[in-house]
């Protein structure tokens, strides 16, 4: 019996008499005998100090990421199968599971979130949206990492990582009162990784140009097109509309393709906001714009 730390070190290990030594344990890998290191097929694992002994062959995919640490420095989140990628964590019966969609669903786990990434995907692309999610599976030289979240969002975690974490019930109210899916929500929020990871110094330009109306020129490149163009398929916004700027208020809809709002745990969501976020909301403005235009 054993237990491993997050990045792979024996923190305690019990031995019985007459027990068998069991060789593979950290990620059911081989660990030699005499130098501690586990063996990953394309490379050697320190657990000790936590970093390969070889160069990532994946490496050029995550140019912002040291090509020698483990799961971008995120165990907790990430496992590394082969040393060669980096694949998405869910949750399955509180431990972490791993399952990577390249546009084939066959052989997905039945659980919740991966049969949420997978509806959406299928939504957007068979409605004929979802450019960018249909390229971010498809794409060999793209990888983008999906997670789900309290809050759709795109951000940068420890270690330098992009990742996509997104709520499969969270559509938006826009200013004129149409209701975006949380399918085109995932459509706008994986376009701007595969904007970053097909041509950065464009979409570094983008981000960096200040917008009065969108915040950044790359938050109008995406909402004037993946997203526009998504919603317009999807039947939720007539053709050649797009939002005006970067707002709108969060609500649930009943599931991920759908643009109807549940108006009782709409509110709630912001009750929940408010306790978990580290940083305020104006709950009470949020709540009160849906109780007055939800009807």
């Amino acid at each position: 019996m054993f237990l491993n730390l997050p990045f792979g070190e024996t923190m305690a290990e019990q031995k019985a008499s007459g027990y068998y030594n069991n060789a593979y344990k950290f990620n059911g890998k081989e660990q030699d005998a005499e130098t501690g290191l586990y063996y990953y097929s394309a490379r050697y694992y320190d657990p000790r100090s936590s970093v390969w002994l070889n160069v990532d062959p994946m490496s050029e995919k995550y140019a912002n990421l040291s090509p020698y640490n483990y799961c971008a420095n995120n165990p907790v989140l990430f496992v590394d199968p082969n040393g060669e990628d980096i694949v998405i964590h869910y949750k399955e019966n509180s431990s972490n599971k791993v399952y990577r969609f390249t546009g084939n669903s066959k052989g997905a786990p039945d659980n919740p979130f991966v049969g949420h990434v997978i509806s959406a995907w299928n939504y957007n692309v068979q409605n004929g949206g979802g450019d960018k999610m249909f390229e971010a599976a498809t794409n060999p030289n793209i990888s983008v990492h999906v997670t789900e979240g309290l809050v759709s969002q795109r951000r940068t975690i420890d270690g330098g990582l992009s990742v996509v974490f997104w709520n499969p019930l969270l559509g938006s109210l826009t200013d004129e009162d149409y209701i975006l899916s949380p399918a085109t929500h995932l459509e706008h929020e994986i376009a701007h990784e595969v904007n970053r990871q097909t041509n950065y110094p464009e979409y570094k330009s983008r981000k960096r140009a200040k917008n009065t109306q969108y915040e950044n020129n790359e938050e109008m490149f995406v909402i004037q097109g993946p997203e526009a163009y998504t919603a317009y398929k999807n039947g939720e916004v007539p053709q050649g509309y797009f939002r005006k700027n970067h707002k709108g208020v969060s609500v649930i809809t009943n599931n991920p393709k759908s643009n109807i709002v549940n108006k009782k745990a709409s509110i709630e969501y912001y009750h929940v906001l408010d306790r978990k976020l580290p940083y305020g909301i104006d709950k009470d403005k949020y709540i009160n714009e849906i109780k007055r235009r939800i009807k």
